[in-house]
């Protein structure tokens, strides 16, 4: 019996938070948590449904179930911005592509980008194409109608942590909408925060290129937590707890859209002594994750 294995990576927002809404640009990276799926051949297949072009994920669901036996495992915690969906819908579109031949990066990312429409209503691409092509993603929204995405010729690997602060109450939408109205009363100020988010945006890839030291990457890292607390997207609770990580010598910052009345969701970190940072969270008895980041796009094997 034929058996495929398709993998996706999941992905963080390294910079550009909230700020992305508005013209700015984003810096992206898949990880090392993957999503995947496997398909071994039924004995006897039962192909009844045709293969169409641009089917929705329950129509794919549907007929790769109807054909083979199939199995998902992912170490991507779901709920926690960091890109389930999206690497399951890669998943799903080089499954059922790879049924009609060697599909390209570029025919997977449509087709995995109309799946997270269906799902998401008006997501930006940026989460589906991450984890299709990996690596480090530049993201700019020009226009509703233009998103501009770059993958940075880079290979760097760079090794980070990321830390559950706790389940944000507020949804992605709640969070991008809290950001719109406080910025229509000071309009002025916001542009001063979005700016100087560009700024740290840039400077990770001044990083990325040998350029700065990671010295000066990690306080901008300390400076971008400053500035999305300026937002209101970080919670007290989120708050507390990165002042202690810096304390003990990280640096940190939520990675999404964040939350305000309970946890953020995921704690990006960067420290160089794994071991205090693990004794850390089992103290805070808070899931920790060791994470690599410019990791591999979708593979099909």
């Amino acid at each position: 019996m034929t058996t495929h294995s398709i993998s996706a990576p999941g992905k963080v927002i390294l910079s550009g938070e909230h700020a992305v809404v508005y013209g700015y640009p984003a810096l992206v990276s898949a990880v090392n948590m993957r999503l995947t799926l496997s398909l071994k051949a039924k004995s006897s297949k039962k192909t009844t449904k045709p293969i169409l072009k641009m089917p929705t994920a329950e129509y794919i669901s549907a007929y790769l179930k109807q054909n083979y036996a199939v199995n998902i495992h992912s170490d991507i915690p779901r709920g926690s911005g960091l890109g389930s969906s999206a690497a399951y819908a890669v998943s799903l579109a080089t499954a059922y592509l790879s049924l009609r031949g060697k599909p390209t990066k570029k025919h997977i990312n449509d087709l995995a980008f109309q799946l997270e429409k269906s799902h998401h209503g008006n997501p930006s691409g940026v989460d589906n194409t991450a984890c299709t092509y990996g690596g480090y993603l530049w993201f700019r929204k020009e226009h509703q109608q233009l998103h501009l995405m770059h993958q940075l010729p880079i290979t760097k690997k760079i090794q980070c942590f990321l830390l559950q602060s706790g389940q944000p109450k507020e949804t992605t939408k709640d969070m991008i909408a809290y950001v719109a109205e406080q910025r229509k009363m000071n309009p002025e100020k916001y542009k001063k925060i979005f700016d100087k988010i560009e700024s740290i945006t840039k400077t990770w890839l001044a990083y990325m290129f040998d350029e700065v030291s990671r010295h000066t990457l990690l306080e901008a890292v300390r400076e971008n937590h400053r500035l999305l607390s300026a937002l209101g997207v970080v919670s007290p609770k989120a708050s507390a707890l990165i002042a202690e990580i810096e304390k003990i010598g990280g640096s940190a910052k939520i990675t999404g859209a964040g939350g305000k009345s309970d946890g953020s969701g995921m704690l990006l970190i960067f420290h160089d002594d794994k071991e205090k940072l693990t004794k850390f969270a089992q103290k805070k008895k808070l899931k920790m994750y060791p994470v690599q980041l410019g990791e591999r796009g979708v593979i099909l094997t």
